[in-house]
């Protein structure tokens, strides 16, 4: 019953962000997870969450255009993370001053400290995103703050088995995909290099 273009973004971006998912920490109604960069992954873990978590979802992206998205696809909250007050949004949004967890798809140094700086005490950052970089934190903020820090890589086919149930039986929020022919495959891979597409991309033979 599900759209074989929107299935086909399950075997790789759905269960990276999946996986990455199960990895935070257990919620209430009254909690806030943060998902850094909505590209296709993020809007992809903004989809998911917002059906299946109880927790309120931060989206947090440079781009106006992505966190528009995201608001759109289930986040209750997008931040710029280069804005001089998004952290202090943040704490005053945010239940307890702080998210209880964040997912950081970019994967960059910046985008780390912004999640490691963004959730409360005893609160877990999972890494996804492979854009580079260290990962630096000062010790003492990493005992006292109690951080947990993890990586998450991909999925499992048994995690794909399990999104595909899900979606077939829970109305996830529909994000954008962009239907392109194969021959187009170059152009493609040049608009997902330069971040010109919202969502996921679907070639099509």
């Amino acid at each position: 019953a599900l759209d074989p273009a929107r299935a086909a973004t399950f075997a790789c971006a759905g269960i990276t962000a999946f996986s990455a998912i199960r990895k935070m920490p257990d919620v209430t109604g009254n909690d806030w997870l943060a998902v850094v960069g909505c590209g296709g992954l993020g809007l992809t873990a903004v989809s998911i969450l917002s059906a299946t978590s109880q927790a309120r979802v931060l989206a947090v992206d440079p781009d106006p255009a992505k966190r528009a998205t995201a608001l759109q696809h289930g986040a209750a909250l997008a931040v710029d993370p280069n804005a001089a007050d998004a952290l202090a949004e943040v704490a005053k949004t945010c239940g307890g001053g702080a998210v209880a967890g964040a997912v950081d798809f970019v994967g960059s140094e910046a985008s780390s400290s912004f999640a490691v700086q963004a959730v409360r005490r005893s609160g877990k950052v999972v890494i996804v995103g492979l854009f580079g970089g260290e990962f630096r934190l000062s010790l003492p903020i990493f005992v006292s703050k109690q951080l947990t820090v993890t990586g998450s890589y991909v999925g499992s086919l048994a995690m794909l088995r399990e999104l595909v149930a899900l979606a077939q039986t829970t109305q996830l929020p529909a994000i954008p995909i962009d239907l392109r022919p194969l021959h187009t495959v170059n152009q493609a891979l040049d608009d997902l290099a330069h971040g010109r597409v919202a969502g996921r991309l679907v070639l099509q033979p």
